[in-house]
C-alpha cells in the first residue's frame, strides 16, 4: 500500500502544472512514509535484541545464540531500511538548497501553512529572518508545531528526518559537506523535485 501511495504522490508532483504547494506537500507525505517505515524496522529490531538480552542470564552457554540474534537484528529488513534512508536523504539534499525555489514561490506565510507552523512560532520565525525550508524544519524545528502544546517538542516532522543524517555527517566527518551539496545542486538547471537514489549511503539515519 505505501509503495503505491509513494508512486501516486510522485506522479502528482511530477506534473508540469504542479504548484509549489503541491510539490512540498507531496514531498512531506512521501518522507513521512519512509520515516514510518524506518520506525517500524527499528521497533522490530529492538524486539529481536530484547530476546537476545533475555539470554544473557544464561551466559556463557547462550553466547552463540545471543550472537545469532544480534546478527539477525542487524540484518533484519536491511535492504528496505537502506532504500528508505537513501530516499529520505535524497529529499533532504534537494530541499536543503531548494533548487526549485519552493520557499520563494510560496512566501513566508504559505510556507508556514504547508509546514504546519503554529501562529506563535511563526512570529518567532519571522523575526529570525531566515524563511528557508531548512531553517524552519531543521534549525528551528517548527514543522508541525501547530499540533504541539506550547513549548512542547517531539521528534519533529518528516522533513526534519530528511535533514538530520545530512547534518550529522557534515559535522562528524566533513565540515564542508553542506556547502559542497549546495554548490552541486545550485548548478543544476532547476531539476524537478525527485528522490536521488543511493545519495545517502554514507549518511546513516
Amino acid at each position: 500500500m505505501s509503495s503505491n501511495l509513494i508512486s501516486t504522490l510522485r506522479n502528482i508532483a511530477a506534473k508540469p502544472n504542479a504548484s509549489a504547494t503541491t510539490k512540498l506537500i507531496t514531498a512531506r507525505r512521501i518522507c513521512r512514509v519512509f520515516v514510518r517505515r524506518l520506525d517500524s524496522i527499528q521497533i522490530e529490531r529492538r524486539a529481536i535484541l530484547r530476546e537476545a538480552a533475555k539470554l544473557e542470564a544464561f551466559l556463557p552457554f547462550t553466547r552463540k545464540a545471543i550472537a545469532g540474534l544480534e546478527r539477525r537484528a542487524e540484518e533484519h529488513r536491511e535492504a528496505e531500511r537502506s532504500e528508505a534512508r537513501s530516499e529520505l536523504i535524497g529529499f533532504g539534499m534537494s530541499l536543503l538548497v531548494d533548487v526549485e525555489g519552493l520557499a520563494d514561490a510560496l512566501g513566508f506565510d504559505r510556507l508556514c501553512d504547508v509546514l504546519s507552523v503554529s501562529s506563535v512560532h511563526r512570529e518567532q520565525a519571522r523575526q529570525d529572518g531566515d524563511a528557508s525550508i531548512y531553517n524552519l524544519t531543521m534549525t528551528l524545528n517548527l514543522e508541525e508545531s501547530a499540533g504541539r502544546k506550547r513549548e512542547e517538542f517531539d521528534d519533529g516532522g518528516p522533513l526534519l528526518h530528511a535533514f538530520v543524517p545530512i547534518v550529522m555527517n557534515a559535522y562528524d566527518n566533513r565540515p564542508d559537506l553542506l556547502e559542497a551539496a549546495k554548490l552541486e545542486l545550485a548548478q543544476q538547471r532547476r531539476p524537478k523535485l525527485r528522490v536521488v537514489r543511493n545519495a545517502g549511503e554514507a549518511w546513516p539515519l
